[in-house]
């Protein structure tokens, strides 16, 4: 995303498993999630109940908050997550953006736009986050995501506030345009039915092939 949308945002979760996991589906005493959109905290609940544990149902719900929330949220991100494991064992992942290796910094500063955009973390950090200590397989974790992004879900009043203000940033590039204002150049209102297709497919890629 650019402009505005293309500023940084960090994911923090903290996550405490108090009980032990298995792979058959069940209800964990202390399987409550808590995020910044409903959609994201159901997505939570659904891995729940399908046996995943805390790690899978939060990594699930930072996927679908880079979907239904795009100006907090998303996969042009970095990722800072810490957390507790059964055992009493306190870690984290730190997947902070990267400048590219031959970036040559300039006296020129830039607020927003291509010239802000670094390497992003936060799809590697994620799936590492699950891959290490979930138990579901990337592609339910996944799940819940891809279906927001490709069928769609009725924009929050704060989301369609943020995008209304960056308006005029969206504009100034074409692929902001497409993805982010309506055919008629209009931000997106609360309540509009907000469809991501192209999102759809490179959520679905990274189902399929991690986060490379």
């Amino acid at each position: 995303m650019e402009g505005d949308f293309k500023k940084l945002s960090i994911l923090i979760f903290s996550i405490a498993i108090l009980y032990g996991c298995n792979n058959i589906p069940n209800k964990y005493s202390n399987d409550i999630i808590s995020s910044a959109h409903p959609l994201a905290s159901l997505a939570g609940k659904e891995i729940y109940q399908l046996g995943g544990n805390a790690f899978d149902a939060a990594v699930a719900a930072a996927f679908t908050l880079s979907v239904v929330e795009p100006s907090m949220s998303g996969i042009g991100g970095r990722l800072q997550a810490i957390y507790q494991t059964k055992d009493g064992k306190v870690s984290g992942v730190d997947a902070s953006t990267e400048v590219p290796i031959q970036y040559k910094p300039s006296e020129e500063k830039h607020s927003y736009g291509y010239p802000t955009i670094g390497i992003p973390g936060v799809v590697a950090g994620l799936i590492k986050l699950q891959k290490e200590n979930g138990i579901l397989s990337l592609k339910e974790v996944l799940a819940p995501a891809i279906k927001y992004s490709k069928e769609g879900f009725s924009i929050l009043p704060g989301e369609a506030i943020r995008q209304g203000m960056a308006l005029e940033k969206i504009n100034e590039f074409e692929g902001t345009r497409h993805h982010f204002l309506k055919s008629d150049t209009t931000s997106y209102k609360a309540g509009d039915l907000f469809v991501q297709k192209d999102l759809s497919m490179v959520l679905q890629k990274i189902a399929n092939q991690g986060h490379k």
